[in-house]
């Protein structure tokens, strides 16, 4: 009877995360896309596109989404589960809370394997390829702006021209600009021959000018200078939306965060404020897989207090207890970074706390003596309706 048991709470555990998880990730990156919306405009971007857009993009959310879920599928089971009274009617036929421990335990576990494999590896490909992808789009987006023919300030302190181009070899001809970036140091270039090009490394979007001159007035008359190159980096800001086209620490692989902090050290540079954002970076990898298992436990006795509350009530309360959790982490960064606090005691405190009250909790709901939050939410109501 208690392996049909676990079963049957197991495949519901497993659909009520998969359906948090689904409807939390389609939010988060439905919104993204709309910060990004200036980047697509212009862009004959395809279903295919756009779901591979969303994968890219899938990594760098799961971290922070699925302790959300595994809290939010624990809590919304066992919430039901007691509203229905299927735990007493469980305790009635023998079965205690720590028998049913398991399921939870199970998915927790198998959600922060998942965690760390995309903590580990997962997060860094979809970035790469996502922001290889962006700085495409860029450079296309760059091309169509340049129009031969036409006159172009879209990027500021540039004025663009280009006779013609050749949209097979992505060739500009003909090419003028005038380069007012610095008002100290305006010049104008005219360049037979130029090209628009992504470079993914440095996440920058370059002109590439060939066999040119460079035009300068200065006091004494006009300058000028020959080259057989000559680059210039584009300002992406206006067409990229909220898009970072240079990889920030938080995006790279955990092998490639070691390899830097590596680096510093040999340096002679370990504690510094690099070292210690790049180690915070590390132990975040640890720690928010971890706390998949820690909140997910958490939720348990959670669902025992709240019972007699109403679904979205309690989502909304747990969702506030997880935001709780995020800004202690959020704060223990902030005092890591500065140097104020150890960077492990910072990054694992919040799933030390969370998973202390998780054990005293469910040593409490097993012995049916949880506080009983929901009961005191729900007099609430009476009273302030006879004032």
């Amino acid at each position: 009877m208690l392996k049909r048991i676990h079963l049957v709470l197991g495949a519901e555990l497993g659909m009520s995360f998969l359906l948090c998880l689904g409807s939390l990730l389609s939010f988060i990156l439905i919104g993204r896309m709309l910060q990004m919306r200036e980047l697509f405009l212009g862009q004959s971007l395809g279903i295919v596109d756009l779901f591979l857009l969303f994968v890219y993009l899938t990594p760098f959310f799961l971290l922070l989404v699925l302790p959300i879920s595994c809290m939010l599928s624990v809590f919304l089971t066992f919430l039901r589960m007691g509203s229905d009274n299927e735990l007493v009617a469980l305790k009635a036929g023998g079965v205690s809370l720590y028998q049913l421990l398991p399921a939870p335990l199970v998915l927790c576990a198998l959600v922060a394997a998942v965690n760390f494999a995309v903590a580990e590896d997962g997060l860094a490909w979809g970035m790469n390829r996502f922001r290889e992808t962006a700085l495409e789009l860029a450079r296309s987006k760059a091309e169509f702006l340049l129009q031969p023919g036409v006159f172009n300030t879209d990027f500021p302190g540039l004025t663009l021209y280009a006779r013609q181009s050749d949209p097979l070899t992505r060739e500009m001809y003909d090419v003028f600009i005038q380069d007012a970036r610095s008002e100290q140091d305006v010049a104008t270039i005219i360049a037979p021959r130029g090209s628009i090009v992504a470079n993914k490394d440095a996440g920058r979007i370059t002109l590439l000018l060939e066999g040119g001159s460079i035009y300068r007035q200065e006091k004494g008359g006009m300058v000028t200078l020959a080259f057989r190159g000559y680059a210039i980096n584009l300002n992406m800001d206006q067409l990229g939306g909220d898009v970072n086209l240079k990889p920030d620490p938080d995006e790279l692989s955990v092998d490639d965060l070691r390899k830097r902090m590596a680096a510093l050290e040999a340096e002679g540079l370990a504690g510094s404020h690099d070292h210690r954002k790049l180690e915070i970076e590390l132990l975040k990898r640890r720690a928010l897989p971890t706390s998949c298992l820690v909140l997910g436990i958490f939720a348990l006795p959670l669902a025992a207090s709240f019972t007699g509350l109403r679904q979205y009530i309690g989502v909304v309360l747990t969702l506030g207890l997880f935001l709780v959790y995020y800004s202690l982490l959020s704060l223990g960064m902030s005092l890591a970074e500065t140097g104020a606090l150890p960077v492990p005691l910072a990054m694992h405190g919040p799933n030390a706390l969370f998973g202390l009250l998780s054990a005293y909790g469910v040593w409490l709901a097993a012995r049916e003596r949880p506080p009983r939050i929901g009961e005191w939410l729900s007099r609430l109501r009476p009273a302030k309706a006879e004032a």
